[in-house]
């Protein structure tokens, strides 16, 4: 009985988290930068990953790549994610998927293996800004590989250089953006956790 409690409450956060995802990807979508769309959705991600390990951490992620798609698709991601669509729409999706899904499940491996050593602060806070580090660098890779020649005509029409264009107009403006949200709640990510944790130790 009490197990079955247990996952009826797990499922329910789950469900909690699953709708933060959407919801704040889905606010992303203010214009902020034109060129390529920013992302609020990370911290649910990672209070995921933390608390009930990396796959549910994965499984945040995929949520979030889908409604990133979704965006792409409706021209609301930011002219460079549509030129990417316009090119390879496969290639385009399985990025959407696979960037957030990969962050979201490294979050929490990364979790684990510094909670391990009883460092739990610590493991909360590396693992709050792993999610950003990893979904940008899968996102750059993929734009200077698969897509270079839709990057390379973006910094053409910038007038500026592929290392300005990828580290100030999409470095520069995502990963600062995102890196320092998550930095600034990983505070919080770590009063959540605790909080939880007591009420799961109490039963």
């Amino acid at each position: 009985m009490k197990t079955n409690l247990q996952k009826i409450r797990k499922m329910t956060a789950l469900a909690i988290l699953i709708a933060l995802v959407a919801v704040l990807q889905v606010l992303s979508l203010v214009p902020i930068n034109p060129i390529v769309g920013i992302t609020l959705a990370l911290v649910p991600i990672v209070v995921g990953a933390i608390l009930y390990g990396p796959a549910a951490g994965a499984m945040l992620g995929a949520v979030m790549g889908v409604v990133v798609f979704a965006a792409v698709v409706g021209g609301q991601a930011g002219a460079l994610s549509t030129a990417m669509l316009n090119l390879n729409p496969i290639v385009t999706f399985l990025v959407c998927i696979f960037k957030s899904t990969i962050a979201g499940f490294l979050s929490g491996v990364v979790y684990r293996a510094i909670s391990k050593a009883g460092k739990e602060k610590l493991a909360i806070i590396v693992a709050a800004l792993v999610c950003p580090i990893v979904n940008t660098g899968l996102f750059l890779s993929a734009l200077l590989t698969v897509f270079y020649s839709v990057a390379a005509s973006f910094a053409e029409s910038t007038g500026k250089n592929m290392i300005y264009f990828i580290f100030v107009l999409i470095l520069g403006v995502n990963f600062i953006l995102e890196f320092v949200l998550n930095s600034a709640l990983s505070p919080a990510i770590v009063r959540i956790v605790e909080t939880v944790g007591k009420k799961k130790t109490k039963k």
